[in-house]
């Protein structure tokens, strides 16, 4: 029997306009969902509508309340949305409505501290200086300690934006600031986090935008390096269950490790595998150096990695850095899928998609 849980589920606003135009948008509310945006909410809905949520909340902000409004219709959501402004978008009032190519001129330092050093992100008012994302941080805490935490087997669902999920899920899973900007929150993905009666937190969804039409997550900024899906299986792996459609990039490998390999049958269209061992938990070094050759390319590349699902996480480490308390859930998944995106040009990987399969109890 699963034990109690309340379930949170979290989703960025639609395409906005500011979106379309390249625009910072942060705390202002001077951005309105596009024709697209509306449209990802109404496919986000659909993928939801077999849900009943017990409250849903939302950031006032107009790109945000208006997703918030589509996805209530969709689910038949008959209470009011309950909107809350500590679930509003990182506040940099000099920034709001700028292009990201006029903040790089007019402070280039400053926006690469803001990607690459979050916690140290701080900016000078006439009041003297804040760190807005480590606000962003405390406020989200907040809202998790009123509305989320002690709230017994409940289903809730949180639409805000893209600083605001990432400094939430952060935030529920303990890490700190500094782990800003590695997940990717593309509109309306789709993420999930389980709030255990015994006080763990698992991330079982992350940025899923298969209901929008999208297999994978689109890689935000240009598409070099390296893509790796990470696929672990609790027992056999199962070829009905790998998508190598996947594999489509200008080049692309598939690594099976040696325990899944016995007794494998793959379809003739499948590339042929490579095997490898973990030694002492180790993943061999013939994987860990063809990722970390593919990260410098100037094309995209991409790998497919099976695994045992309760080395997923180690592997994942290993290879990226990656928390282990965003995979925690791993250990116990019939299936587990990560996507991550690595390039030199960024420095630090983006975790692109999660999706952690348990079997339904009988």
């Amino acid at each position: 029997m699963e034990s109690q849980k309340t379930t949170l589920t979290l989703i960025r606003h639609g395409l906005s306009d500011f979106n379309l135009e390249g625009r910072f948008q942060g705390f202002g509310d001077r951005a309105r969902l596009s024709e697209k945006g509306v449209n990802q909410a109404e496919r986000a809905g659909q993928a939801l509508g077999g849900c009943s949520f017990d409250a849903i909340y939302s950031s006032p902000l107009l790109r945000a309340r208006q997703t918030a409004e589509i996805l209530a219709k969709a689910v038949g959501h008959q209470e009011a949305i309950r909107f809350d402004k500590r679930l509003c978008e990182v506040d940099i009032p000099e920034w709001q409505g700028l292009k990201l190519s006029e903040i790089q001129k007019i402070a280039p330092s400053l926006l690469r501290c803001f990607f690459d050093r979050p916690d140290e992100f701080e900016i000078q008012t006439g009041k003297g200086s804040r760190k807005p994302l480590v606000e962003l941080q405390q406020r989200v805490a907040e809202f998790l300690a009123e509305r989320i935490l002690g709230v017994a087997n409940s289903r809730l669902l949180v639409v805000s934006h893209l600083g605001t999920n990432q400094a939430l899920i952060n935030n529920a899973l303990g890490l700190s600031v500094r782990h800003q900007h590695r997940m990717q929150q593309s509109q309306c993905g789709i993420s999930q986090l389980d709030f255990h009666a015994e006080g763990s937190v698992e991330l079982m969804l992350l940025n899923d935008t298969t209901p929008l039409g999208q297999k994978l997550p689109k890689i935000k900024s240009q598409k070099k390096g390296v893509r790796v899906i990470l696929v672990g299986f609790a027992r056999e792996a199962n070829p009905e269950e790998l998508d190598f459609s996947l594999l489509q990039d200008h080049e692309h490998s598939f690594w099976v490790e040696s325990i899944l390999a016995q007794g494998l049958l793959l379809p003739d269209s499948c590339p042929e595998p490579n095997i490898f061992n973990m030694s002492g938990g180790v993943l061999d070094s013939p994987v860990a150096d063809r990722v970390k050759e593919l990260r410098t390319h100037q094309d995209l590349s991409s790998v497919l990695i099976v695994v045992r699902s309760e080395i997923l996480p180690k592997v994942a480490g290993h290879l990226f850095e990656i928390p282990r308390v965003l995979l925690a859930g791993a250990l116990n998944a019939h299936k587990a899928t990560i996507v991550l995106h690595d390039s030199a040009e960024h420095g630090k990987p983006i975790m692109q998609m999660l999706n952690l399969v348990r079997k339904t109890a009988l």
